[in-house]
């Protein structure tokens, strides 16, 4: 809907956006009509490595750093391991040009503006002394204060930034995950986690509802991250995509006989939204009435000219955009579960001599 926020007039009404590390022109739908709407706002500002189908309307694109000439901690992953493990990488080199990490730049605006770019409040508090916190100090302080630190030297052996860095291997934390913790967090007087709320139950019942075929669209389409593509970001590293043969339509035996369809063939994949072209691949691993095509695809701007070269569909072409197209109980893009065909393309015929 952000199309729609810029220009849609009223109280609320978007005139100036700051996009960081993000190309939504490409990644959500509606990708033409938000390019169109960009053109419209008064400031447009973007972060990042390379000129691409977004940035390309912005007032000005200010230059990041790569991972080569920052210092990083992956916190994000954190959560999500099995076996928790943590890792500090210092900088390689130093900075090329006017390239800054981001939050330096949003450190920068933030003075300028006269806020402080946290979404704590502790730290917006703070005031001006809270813009001069450098990233480092709150993850030290996180990590001291956390089940394994090092209490700020009251606990013998605990860890800081200091000590993670004389292991640039990195280090287990934990020999797993902490378990055994869902009964003190949840909350109900009963003590069980409520899967079926009434929401739940009444989108599930009109999700029943409304399956079967969609007027002339049998399959159901869904997406697919490939292992060298990691959403996008990957299409402008040559070792990466050496041997990529682009994108492909994974299909059933069965769905591409009754289509017509040949395998390594370019078929049209077409939902009530748009149609993309694609090559199609028999595959076993997808079920009879589905078709799967990743995201991330469909480069067509911008100065990261490898991935350009490699082409392929935007599969958000084939995502419907607008109020109307949201999942009513996420508020998200409707990405998977979208009605699709499939139809073979006919090769060129010759002229006649």
């Amino acid at each position: 809907v952000l199309a729609d926020e810029i220009r849609t007039p009223g109280p609320g009404q978007l005139r100036a956006l700051l996009v960081t590390s993000g190309n939504p022109v490409l990644s959500c739908p509606g990708g033409e009509e938000l390019a169109g709407a960009l053109r419209d706002l008064d400031l447009l500002v973007s972060i990042d490595l390379y000129v691409n189908e977004t940035n390309r309307h912005a007032h000005f694109v200010l230059t990041a750093t790569t991972f080569l000439e920052r210092e990083d901690v992956l916190l994000n992953t954190l959560p999500y391991q099995l076996r928790p493990f943590l890792q500090w990488t210092d900088a390689v080199v130093a900075p090329r040009g006017e390239a800054r990490q981001e939050w330096e730049i949003l450190r920068d605006l933030a003075a300028e503006l006269g806020i402080v770019p946290a979404s704590v409040a502790t730290l917006r508090r703070l005031g001006p002394l809270g813009r001069r916190l450098r990233p480092q100090l709150l993850i030290d302080a996180l990590l001291r204060l956390g089940p394994v630190g090092d209490r700020y030297g009251l606990r013998r052996g605990g860890w800081s930034i200091r000590r993670l860095r004389r292991h640039p291997h990195g280090v287990l934390l934990g020999d797993h995950a902490a378990t055994g913790t869902l009964a003190r967090r949840v909350t109900h007087p009963d003590g069980k986690v409520h899967l079926a709320g009434a929401a739940v139950r009444g989108e599930v019942e009109r999700l029943a509802r409304t399956a079967g075929d969609a007027a002339g669209f049998p399959l159901l389409l869904f997406g697919r991250r490939e292992l060298r593509s990691i959403n996008s970001w990957m299409h402008n590293v040559a070792k990466l995509q050496a041997a990529s043969a682009g994108p492909t339509v994974l299909l059933h035996p069965d769905d591409a006989a009754d289509a017509g369809v040949d395998d390594g063939r370019p078929i049209r994949v077409a939902t009530a939204a748009g149609a993309v072209v694609a090559d199609a691949q028999m595959s076993d691993d997808v079920r009879p009435g589905t078709v799967c095509l990743p995201h991330g695809w469909g480069h067509a701007g911008g100065s990261w000219r490898r991935a350009n070269a490699l082409g392929g569909p935007n599969a958000n072409a084939l995502v419907a955009a607008g109020p109307g197209a949201l999942e009513p109980l996420a508020g998200m893009s409707v990405l998977n579960g979208i009605p699709a065909r499939i139809e073979p393309i006919a090769p060129l015929m010759k002229e006649p001599a």
